[in-house]
């Protein structure tokens, strides 16, 4: 049956479906057929999304193809395929904003500069396990001063860098930093404190972009059940994502006795 609403100055009456059983667009469409309708469709509703969502105006913004790829920059072609990118911008403007405070992302890597304008005021539950202590800075290679720890700096970077606090933006520049500083060499027993602090400290995303230098590492099971109860425990008992790097050599992760990356493949 069809209950009046409404009649409008403009001619249309608004009906509503009374009675179990009858769906309304099929019932819009069964009044389009009838000769004496001129016009019959549902009042369908769906969600709004506010358009004033203004990019960012870090300096190297436009260049961070890995956040939208048009392939060109000031009119130029940077020789890249418009297209391959990681949707970031995408996801930025469907959100109508940068993300939320409340996110944390944990970042494993060798040593972070909590005073990069990028990363300052986002750590919490920073740790070194080698320190044992908070202080996750950089030790510099005095040999070769252009070595150093720099990579968890680059990586939290990527990641968490802030909107228009340095010269590029994370993928997710509202969210918080969770550092740990990892040694030199992977031991399972250390390994497994790493994850476990991430698990004990609500990260919401895990990332850690390395993995063993040897060509085939099976993952210790006591590391692989660290992982896995991370997943499956963290970000208070909700579950996190944790990502792996595959590598920069370009090999098969998952390739025996060739290649083995028991990081990647968990």
């Amino acid at each position: 049956a069809l209950e009046l609403v409404s009649a409008e100055r403009n001619g249309f009456l608004t009906v509503r479906v009374t009675g179990a059983g009858t769906d309304p667009v099929e019932l819009a469409t069964k009044l389009q057929r009838e000769a004496v309708v001129a016009l019959a469709e549902p009042d369908l509703v769906t969600t709004r999304r506010l358009d004033s969502f203004v990019l960012p105006d870090d300096p190297l913004l436009a260049l961070q193809w890995h956040l939208e790829n048009a392939g060109t920059h000031g009119g130029q072609s940077l020789g890249y395929k418009q297209g391959a990118d990681a949707r970031v911008v995408a996801a930025w403007r469907r959100l109508g904003g940068l993300g939320s405070r409340d996110v944390v992302v944990g970042v494993i890597d060798d040593g972070f500069d909590l005073s990069h304008p990028d990363i300052a005021g986002k750590a919490v539950h920073a740790w070194d396990f080698g320190r044992n202590s908070s202080d996750v800075r950089p030790e510099p290679d005095l040999t070769a001063p252009n070595k150093g720890n720099w990579h968890g700096t680059a990586c939290a970077g990527v990641a968490v860098g802030m909107a228009e606090g340095g010269q590029v933006v994370g993928a997710a520049p509202n969210a918080r930093l969770l550092p740990v500083r990892m040694g030199e060499s992977l031991s399972p027993m250390q390994m497994c404190r790493w994850f476990d602090h991430m698990t004990d400290h609500g990260a919401w995303v895990v990332s850690c972009s390395w993995n063993a230098d040897a060509a085939v590492y099976p993952l210790p099971e006591r590391v692989a059940q660290a992982i896995t109860r991370c997943a499956r425990e963290g970000r208070d008992g909700k579950g996190c994502v944790l990502v792996f790097a595959a590598g920069n050599d370009g090999k098969n992760v998952n390739d025996p006795p060739r290649s083995l990356n028991g990081l990647a493949i968990h």
